[in-house]
């Protein structure tokens, strides 16, 4: 193979490159409008643009990816992870076009992405399956029957599904009502088949998987386990190696059960069986099949560092026809190794997807792996998922690893999106994470905590920061230039507030920013170097990164999270009151993506908290809601069409007596 068309983007593609290098295999990258700016399209041999952003018409336009390999003489095609990757009549397509598909064969995708045809043929070779039911029959009579058969709670899934997605907990017989075709559209709109099934729910439970490395001459081997039960909406946030905390008799038998599934599947290459373990307090462990996904893991990551395995190497390998170059008994697991996923979500607007360009960006001092594909002035886009970065650390023991991981968040640096970086952390500081006693149920069991301890920046001192950015570049004061004392008055903008502040300059380098209430922050700026400062605040000194979009100012502390500062000389008439800035009727979009549904009309009569908009990013669904009750006058949008950060979508006129939507 001398030429591979990586049919993926992002971090994926990135980590897929530096393989091939090794390899001698050149590569070739396909880049939208939206990843222009991203890392693949600089790291690989050749790229290719394939549209403007969204993934229909791009990532997953099947004939376009074929007729860049007729064109261009690419022997084989490495779909990655999502997108294609698990897409039987596209693997099917690869191969009868003669061109090699980097993954196991079309038949046995085909029987594993079916989730129901995957119990089934689980079962028939003697491994414990969660109990339930396929659905033939939606009516609401029959499906109903079919839950208390299994009973109460269940889970409600796709039976094509993945990732998360098109699947909901029913505690009782109003949920399903409530629940069934919420389920059935989602299922359709995210895998084009609305088939369900139901399944058993477990209230306490571990989500632990196996990967499986098999040839095409029949042998097989596991390369140990992890354990990826930290979890939201069903989403990992944090996957480890090995699992922590299980017990000798459950890792043998989940291993042995992996290596009978992929055998008994003619499986060739690398894959993941995926395990649910029950936790129930004084009760036996008992683990049973989940799912296989058929493809790299996004968590592959951890296996690499504690077995020296290069698993995207062995994909290749024997996707080329080589026989496996070790045997069970030569793979050995060395240290322990944890990952986090770095996404660009705020958790304290209710993990809100976060679109925009990447001003400034620093990778973690600590020697973690740190896999990404952003870099400055990348976009962020609405159009794919909000995975940025992988963090990886590795040490000898557990605690070690996940001491490395704190540190390496906190050395992360991204201007122009949220980060969940500090939810992170939280999460790795919990002391049910640190005692490995944490189930699937660990982050929604305790997301107040983790929420009410997320945001512990001083945000008098972030407001004062700001003012003395203006000030000085407003002034020149950081040109050299001699500036006189003098005393102005600001109004500082930010997401969630509006503060009038005085700054007092003293000719000597030296801030004094008083607020509305008479506190006073004392600053004084030591050094700057490109976009790093550092300033003494009330006599701490502490370190800044900052960016100027215009008259915005983009400051970040740590955790890879940013404030977006708007500052101005203030004027009367320019804002008299906070009530008047919060009831300002123009509701424009936070995130860039698109509009699933508008859900009312002009002249519409809506109350405060009503919901207004759906719009969909990053393959999360968020609402816009009435910020206080009113009339609609106008909108500016339509369903379906794409939306920008900012982009107006409808003016409301407050009104005392607005009600239910008519």
């Amino acid at each position: 193979m001398q030429r591979l068309l990586i049919a993926n983007r992002s971090a994926i593609a990135t980590r897929i490159i530096r393989t091939c290098k090794k390899l001698g295999i050149e590569t070739v990258v396909p880049f939208t409008d939206a990843d222009e700016n991203w890392l693949p399209r600089f790291q690989a041999d050749y790229a290719i643009n394939i549209g403007e952003g969204l993934s229909t018409t791009s990532y997953l336009d099947e004939n376009k990816l074929l007729s860049i390999c007729f064109k261009h003489g690419i022997q084989g095609i490495h779909p990655g992870y999502g997108f294609l990757s698990e897409n039987a009549s596209f693997a099917k397509k690869v191969t009868d076009a003669g061109i090699t598909f980097i993954g196991p064969s079309h038949s046995v995708i085909s029987l594993m992405a079916d989730k129901t045809q995957a119990k089934a043929f689980v079962e028939s070779i003697g491994i414990p399956c969660i109990p339930g039911i396929a659905l033939d029959d939606y009516s609401y009579e029959m499906v109903s029957a079919r839950a208390e058969s299994v009973g109460y709670p269940i889970m409600l899934k796709a039976a094509c599904g993945g990732g998360g997605m098109g699947i909901r907990l029913i505690n009782n017989a109003t949920e399903l009502k409530e629940g069934l075709q919420a389920v059935r559209q989602e299922a359709q709109s995210a895998f084009g088949d609305d088939s369900l099934l139901i399944e058993k729910f477990f209230p306490s439970i571990r989500h632990i998987e196996v990967q499986v490395i098999g040839d095409k001459y029949g042998n097989v081997v596991h390369a140990y386990d992890r354990e990826c039960s930290i979890q939201r909406r069903r989403q990992k946030i944090i996957e480890e190696a090995p699992a922590p905390n299980l017990s000798y008799d459950i890792r043998q038998k989940m291993f042995d059960y992996a290596v009978k599934i992929a055998k008994a599947s003619s499986y060739s290459g690398v894959g993941t069986i995926e395990f649910v373990v029950t936790a129930q307090p004084n009760q036996p462990a008992e683990c049973y099949f989940l799912e296989m996904n058929t493809r790299i893991q996004v968590e592959h990551g951890v296996t690499e560092e504690i077995t020296d395995i290069d698993l995207v190497e062995s994909q290749i390998k024997i996707a080329m026809g080589e026989a496996l170059p070790f045997t069970q008994e030569q793979i050995y697991a060395k240290g322990h190794a944890v990952q986090a996923r770095l996404c660009a979500e705020d958790p304290l607007q209710r993990f809100m997807p976060s679109s925009g360009v990447v001003f400034s960006f620093i990778s973690p001092r600590t020697p973690i792996r740190f896999e990404t594909a952003i870099c400055d002035s990348a976009l962020v886009s609405g159009y794919y998922d909000s995975l940025l970065a992988k963090l990886i650390a590795k040490a000898e023991s557990r605690r070690g690893a996940i001491t490395d991981l704190q540190i390496a968040l906190k050395e992360t640096r991204i201007l122009g999106v949220k980060t969940n970086g500090a939810f992170i952390d939280r999460i790795l500081a919990h002391q049910m994470f640190q005692t490995s006693t944490a189930t699937t149920r660990f982050v929604d069991d305790n997301l107040p905590t983790l929420i009410n301890t997320l945001d512990v920046t001083n945000k008098a001192n972030e407001v004062a920061i700001a003012a003395t950015m203006f000030a000085i570049k407003e002034s020149h004061i950081s040109d050299g230039l001699r500036v006189q004392a003098f005393e102005r008055l600001y109004t500082i903008e930010n997401a969630s507030n509006v503060d009038q502040v005085k700054i007092s300059y003293d000719g000597k380098n030296t801030f004094v920013i008083t607020f509305e209430n008479d506190e006073t922050v004392h600053v004084r700026k030591v050094l700057g170097y490109k976009n790093n400062i550092k300033m003494t605040i009330d006599g701490l000194e502490q370190n800044f990164h900052i960016h100027w979009q215009n008259e915005r100012l983009h400051l970040g502390t740590n955790f890879a999270n940013s404030s977006v500062f708007k500052v101005q000389l203030y004027k009367d008439s320019q804002l008299d009151t906070k009530d008047q800035y919060q009831n300002f009727g123009k509701i424009v979009s936070p995130l860039t993506g698109q509009v699933e549904s508008v859900l009312v009309g002009v002249g519409d009569k809506v109350r405060e908290g009503q919901t207004l908009v759906l719009l969909e990013s990053m393959k999360m669904e968020h609402s816009l809601k009435a910020p206080f009750s009113g009339l609609i006058s106008s909108i500016s949008v339509d369903v379906g069409g794409a939306i920008k950060t900012e982009q107006e979508i409808l003016q409301m006129t407050k009104s005392n007596h607005a009600g239910e939507k008519q």
